[in-house]
């Protein structure tokens, strides 16, 4: 699979992994833009752009999500709640009535943003519904890519 940051995003990664070899402190987070950096990633696990998972029309009344564009994206991420499957409990059983759980950006906020979660869900499934994002046999997105999440949240999710 191919990997399409920018050129910005992997010149703040050999930055940051120079600096922890070096004893100089690392940036606290990489710079990230929507368009540049985040969108590349969604692009990379193609279920989140795809008509096979939340771009299906079918899905839209379930997920009212649409990762096309940014634009889609940004509109679909910030100012909705979330619903979730997933017990809080940490178990694999599923819940048929999807409950509101956190929003699903909360801009400057990663630790209570529900894309964060799923991306960093460690089950495969809740009962019959997908756990983690993306799900199998999709493979997991990278730490450097959760990195670029959520860097991009804490610099207030923008529009960018």
């Amino acid at each position: 699979m191919t990997n399409h940051f920018s050129l910005a995003a992997r010149a703040n990664w050999f930055v940051l992994v120079m600096s922890c070899g070096s004893g100089a402190p690392a940036p606290a987070h990489l710079a990230a833009s929507l368009r540049k950096d985040v969108m590349p990633i969604f692009v990379a696990y193609s279920c989140a752009t795809s008509d096979a998972c939340h771009n299906n029309p079918d899905n839209q009344t379930v997920h009212r999500t649409d990762f096309r564009t940014a634009e889609s994206t940004y509109t679909s991420l910030i100012g909705h709640a979330s619903e979730s499957h997933c017990p809080a409990d940490g178990s694999a059983g599923g819940i048929d009535t999807p409950f509101p759980g956190k929003p699903r950006v909360a801009p400057g906020d990663p630790s209570n943003s529900f894309l964060i979660d799923k991306v960093r869900e460690t089950r495969d499934s809740c009962g019959r519904f997908h756990g983690r994002m993306p799900p199998p046999p999709i493979p997991r997105l990278t730490d450097a890519e959760v990195e670029i999440l959520v860097s991009w949240i804490l610099q207030g999710a923008l529009n960018n």
